[in-house]
């Protein structure tokens, strides 16, 4: 499989080449040899226009898309946040020791 991806485009100089080739052999519908390239340029014409217009939607609904994106970040994120805060509370507290003696000597420090 050599190809790539790549499609080889005719220029109007395959088709002189094709027709001096075969200028000894006449077409077998000379109406459809003027025909059909003209057709054919027109339908490619078409396509482009087609694409031209679908690429103007993609612009047009990546700015309607814009606000719900950074919405949705900043949703993630406060979830983010929340999540963390909730390891965080449910994590046994740590207190600090019990200084011994009577309550009302509980101001005295021990140096």
């Amino acid at each position: 499989r050599g190809d790539a991806g790549y499609q080889l485009l005719q220029s109007e100089a395959d088709v002189d080449d094709h027709v001096a080739i075969n200028k000894n052999v006449s077409p077998v519908d000379p109406e459809a040899a003027v025909r059909l390239p003209r057709m054919i340029a027109e339908w490619r014409a078409k396509q482009c226009a087609i694409e031209d217009a679908m690429e103007d939607l993609d612009g047009h609904w990546k700015r309607r898309r814009e606000p719900y994106e950074e919405d949705k970040a900043h949703i993630s994120d406060q979830l983010r946040q929340l999540q963390e805060e909730l390891e965080l509370a449910a994590q046994p507290r740590v207190s600090a020791p019990v200084a011994p003696g009577p309550h009302a000597l509980r101001y005295v420090d021990g140096s």
